[in-house]
């Protein structure tokens, strides 16, 4: 007994297209269109022509003749590094404006005569711990608990106007 041979493989110019694919074709002929290298009524010719494609090889046919049109890359997403640097950079940029302050200050008390106490030690001490809740990233006492607040208020106001009309 003979074995039955398997069906062979169509190619690929016989294989039936789907929606997307003629869809994908459309938005190439749109593509070269924009670039200028179809004619108004070319174009319009490949559309018609790609939205009524059934094969694969009818599709093929209409771009055929244009070259491959390469998408550009994505953008690259902003990497954590580089927030974390961001981060950085502004700390460090506090720290120096509250060091130069902090020098300022000081300044100002020894060219006044160094006399009576260390006055300059309280903007220290306080701003010091402004910065340091600021590096660590601690919130002050109380703030969140008033942005809770807000917000409420703020949902509370939105849900009591009346949808607007388009």
């Amino acid at each position: 007994m003979d074995k039955p041979t398997p069906p062979t493989e169509p190619t690929r110019a016989a294989l039936r297209a789907s929606d997307m694919d003629r869809e994908r074709v459309a938005a190439l002929l749109r593509d070269h269109f924009s670039d200028g290298r179809l004619t108004l009524e070319e174009f319009q010719e490949r559309l018609e022509s790609a939205y009524a494609g059934k094969t694969f090889g009818e599709l093929d046919a209409l771009t055929s003749d244009l070259p491959v049109h390469r998408t550009p890359a994505a953008p690259p997403a902003i990497a954590p590094s580089s927030d974390e640097a961001v981060r950085r950079r502004r700390i460090r940029d506090r720290i120096l404006t509250y060091v130069i302050l902090m020098l300022f200050l000081i300044a100002i008390w020894a060219v006044s005569g160094r006399e009576g106490s260390f006055w300059p030690i309280w903007p220290i001490l306080v701003g010091g711990l402004i910065l340091a809740f600021d590096v660590l990233g601690l919130e002050r006492p109380g703030r969140r608990g008033r942005h809770r607040r807000m917000d409420r208020h703020q949902r509370r106001e939105n849900s009591d106007r009346p949808p607007r009309d388009g």
